[in-house]
C-alpha cells in the first residue's frame, strides 16, 4: 500500500491547494488552530528529540508492530498535545513509533496504550486526548469511537488515523463526524481530529496537510 498511498496523497495535496494554510476558514478559533498547530513547525531540536525518543522506546520494546505514521504525522500529534497539554491520553490500535511523540507532548501526562477496547483502564472515567490508529479495521476504529464519546468532555479531542485511505474508513470518518456528540473536526487525509465543544459552530474543516 506504501507507494499507492503515497501516489494518493500526492494527488490530493494537489487538489487541496485551494484549502492551503488556512485558505477560506471563517472561524477565528479554526483557522488559530489550522495555522498554529495543525500546520505549525516543529523545531529542529524537538525533531531531533522526538527521533531520539522513538530509538530508545524501539530498543527497549523492540521491532514496531506497525509504522503506519509519517514523520510528519508524528510530529502533529506532538505540537497537538503541546498545545492541548492533557492530562489522560490513551493510543487505541497497533503500538506504533507515534506513542513516544504523544508522550513527548507532555510530559506530565498519563500516556496508555491498548490494542482493543477491552483493556480501557477502569478508573479512567473521562479521557482527554485519544489517538486511534488501526485504519486497518475501519469498523473496529468507529467502535472504539463510539465508545470513546462515553468519556469526553467538551476539551476532549479525538485524533483518527487513515481516514482518507481506503473507502471503509472514507465511511467510518463520515459516520464519525455526524455523531451527536461531536463538534468541529478537521480532516487533513492522513489524519481526521474530532472535538467536542458543542459551543463551537459544528463545521468539518478541509486541510492542505
Amino acid at each position: 500500500m506504501g507507494l499507492l498511498l503515497n501516489i494518493k496523497r500526492l494527488c490530493m495535496r494537489v487538489r487541496r491547494l485551494p484549502h492551503s494554510k488556512g485558505f477560506g476558514i471563517q472561524s477565528p478559533f479554526a483557522f488559530d488552530y489550522t495555522t498554529t498547530v495543525l500546520l505549525g513547525a516543529t523545531s529542529k531540536a524537538d525533531a531531533r528529540a522526538l527521533e531520539l525518543k522513538e530509538q530508545e522506546a524501539a530498543t527497549a520494546e523492540g521491532m514496531w508492530q506497525e509504522e503506519a505514521e509519517t514523520r510528519k504525522v508524528k510530529q502533529l500529534l506532538f505540537r497537538m498535545v503541546r498545545h492541548a497539554c492533557p492530562a489522560k491520553v490513551i493510543a487505541i490500535g497497533p503500538k506504533s513509533p507515534a506513542l513516544p511523540c504523544l508522550q513527548a507532548g507532555n510530559e506530565a501526562a498519563c500516556v496508555r496504550h491498548m490494542r482493543e477496547w477491552g483493556e480501557w483502564p477502569e478508573a479512567w472515567e473521562e479521557v482527554d486526548f485519544a489517538y486511534l490508529n488501526d485504519f486497518s479495521r475501519p469498523r473496529a476504529v468507529y467502535e472504539d469511537f463510539v465508545h470513546l464519546t462515553e468519556r469526553t468532555k467538551p476539551a476532549s479531542i479525538v485524533v483518527v488515523l487513515g481516514i482518507g485511505y481506503t473507502s471503509p474508513m472514507k465511511e467510518a470518518w463520515r459516520k464519525m463526524t455526524s455523531h451527536p456528540s461531536v463538534g468541529v473536526t478537521f480532516d487533513l487525509f492522513d489524519v481526521g481530529v474530532l472535538m467536542f465543544d458543542k459551543t463551537l459552530y459544528k463545521q468539518d474543516y478541509i486541510v492542505n496537510f
